[in-house]
């Protein structure tokens, strides 16, 4: 990186509850006060720790969170500010976290950095409960925040919360992410009910379990893939069916944007690329399964392009159901 680093400041903030509250404040590399566009701000928060005091300085730690955006800002990526808040004492009671981020800690960074007072240039991102509380502010809140990583956690929505999110939809990036072995799995069903409802989203489940090492992975991929990157609009449907004695997966994906695209279609039972797919045309796969009984399971399809000169990727889960013998 050549030394091109940023720093992280440990400060305190007047919060909800009259007390100066701890956060810490990730600056990058280069970072200008009198900047004529304000930097892109994500606010992040860690989960249950032990640790009544600090927790706001774990994503600056253990999390990594300085080391991988440094590294993305000196490969291209847009330079952002990153804040992380402690929760701990609060119990990660979203009654009290709620007012507390809406009326004093965005007020409080807004006027101290140079950030986004925009919904365009605020993300919200967190591991565990904090994902839980990023999962609330997305379904309570679409337009406060335009980026979302929930990472460890989930929450189930509402009707009423799927037809507000649902309007946000094209300007939305949400990426949902667990390990194998998390022991908290309430993001997959959350995932599961977002895409049963057409809601376009990332979801990311790898080898890993309920610690930093997982946590790490999903911020980095979070912050260089989806993080204020173009949105290409490609819905997929998935769905188990039977053919003669035999039994598919047939995958169509719609190229509903402006520009062509590339796709890649990867299922448990193989994956199919299709290269320039024009706008407005649907491709489809079916992809042989075999059994007379098939599982549920997840389609994940990668859309790349470019936009004005820029490349631009997309990716989109959808899910289907088990399809029982018969």
């Amino acid at each position: 990186m050549d030394g091109r680093t940023g720093r992280v400041e440990t400060i305190t903030y007047p919060a909800l509850d009259g007390t100066q509250r701890g956060m810490s404040v990730y600056l990058p590399h280069g970072y200008d006060a009198d900047r004529a566009e304000p930097y892109p701000v994500l606010y992040i928060n860690m989960g249950n720790s032990g640790d009544r005091f600090g927790n706001e300085l774990r994503w600056m730690n253990e999390g990594a969170l300085p080391h991988i955006v440094d590294n993305l800002v000196a490969q291209g990526k847009e330079p952002f500010v990153a804040v992380s808040m402690n929760y701990q004492d609060w119990s990660h009671d979203f009654a009290r976290i709620e007012p507390d981020v809406l009326e004093h800690v965005l007020p409080f960074v807004e006027e101290s950095y140079n950030v986004s007072a925009e919904r365009e240039g605020r993300g919200y991102a967190g591991l565990s409960m904090g994902a839980a509380t990023t999962a609330r502010f997305y379904l309570n809140h679409p337009d406060v925040f335009s980026q979302y990583g929930i990472w460890s956690n989930g929450v189930q929505p509402t009707e009423a919360q799927i037809a507000e999110i649902a309007e946000y939809a094209d300007s939305t990036r949400v990426h949902i992410g667990l390990g194998a072995w998390d022991f908290v799995t309430a993001g997959r069903d959350m995932s599961a009910a977002l895409t049963a409802h057409g809601i376009p989203h990332a979801f990311t489940e790898i080898p890993g379990g309920h610690d930093w090492e997982l946590w790490q992975l999903m911020l980095a991929d979070f912050a260089e893939n989806h993080l204020w990157e173009p949105i290409i609009d490609t819905p997929v449907t998935a769905a188990l069916e039977r053919r003669g004695g035999a039994v598919f997966l047939p995958v169509s994906v719609t190229n509903e944007d402006s520009v062509a695209v590339d796709l890649v279609i990867r299922t448990p039972h193989g994956d199919k690329t299709f290269v320039n797919v024009k706008p407005g045309r649907t491709v489809t796969h079916p992809f042989r399964v075999g059994a007379l009984e098939a599982p549920a399971g997840a389609v994940t399809v990668t859309a790349t392009g470019v936009r004005d000169g820029e490349p631009v990727s997309w990716v989109t889960t959808a899910r289907y159901a088990t399809l029982p013998a018969g």
